[in-house]
């Protein structure tokens, strides 16, 4: 049986040379993709005011009790511990100030602080209080001012973890209830403070985790679910970390209380967090 091989026809000039050129291309492109990548960050990194958090688990709630009379549902609200996992987020290392706010409503954004009480009219306007947490805002007014920075307000879960650290530090002096420190902290809550006064640094490095103001959260309140299931609607938010004079439940990082959306008060402002 005869059997005829085609002869191999030379490349040509032509085709090698566009050969060649989309081999280069290619390679050029990769190497593009790789250079442009955007690194992940380092945890705890601080890039424009906020703190990177890498993808992770913490423990949220407690099952310890409160050092406190006075704390009505304050252990129910918090309990029971569990573990949660959260992705990669930046959070806010301060509250917002009253000058950050601000800027929103000088784009035409946000609207001004409403139902501002005798005597406190000048609070967000008076550049003598620039740095202080801005206030008299409700929940619509908080999402709007941080998705006007192309952010959001963060969940209860990012919040916490936030504040406690990975370690699951439960007072923003440590793990157990001291009695001094605790009246340091309740004397500066007589009125809103500059968001940088204190060094109160928590567990991956925001400020004013408690004391100062309240914050508003993304999430609707409810019970606890183990494992970690958000409502999906109902008629209250869940605001965190804030004012707590006479209180000693609530200097806790697990405190959390449920407010109407609608509310504006003098101890309520806004920390805003983003993806990672």
């Amino acid at each position: 049986m005869l059997v005829y091989l085609r002869p191999k026809m030379p490349r040509s000039p032509v085709h090698s040379t566009l050969y060649i050129r989309g081999g280069i291309a290619i390679l050029c492109l990769a190497i593009l993709m790789t250079a442009c990548a955007t690194p992940t960050p380092t945890p705890g990194a601080v890039t424009d005011g906020m703190v990177y958090i890498p993808e992770g688990d913490f423990t949220m709630g407690t099952d310890i009790p409160a050092v406190c009379r006075l704390c009505p549902g304050d252990q129910e609200a918090v309990a029971p511990v569990r573990t949660v996992h959260t992705s990669a987020y930046w959070i806010d290392l301060y509250e917002v100030t009253n000058a950050q706010y601000r800027e929103c409503e000088a784009a035409g954004v946000c609207p001004l602080p409403g139902d501002v009480p005798r005597g406190f009219e000048d609070y967000h306007t008076n550049a003598q209080y620039d740095k202080y947490p801005v206030t008299y805002v409700d929940w619509t007014m908080a999402k709007t001012y941080c998705e006007w920075r192309g952010q959001r307000l963060p969940t209860e879960a990012e919040w916490e973890r936030a504040a406690r650290g990975d370690d699951s530090q439960l007072y923003p002096w440590g793990a157990e209830f001291d009695q001094a420190k605790y009246e340091e902290l309740q004397q500066r809550n007589v009125f809103p403070y500059p968001v940088d006064e204190y060094d109160d640094k928590s567990g991956w490095g925001i400020y004013g985790g408690v004391g100062n103001v309240w914050e508003w959260t993304a999430d609707w309140y409810g019970p606890y679910q183990n494992p970690h299931q958000p409502p999906e609607s109902g008629k209250t938010k869940v605001i965190r970390g804030g004012f707590s004079v006479g209180y000693t439940g609530y200097f806790r990082y697990t405190a959390r209380v449920e407010a109407a959306p609608a509310l504006i008060g003098r101890y309520v402002g806004i920390r805003c967090a983003k993806d990672g």
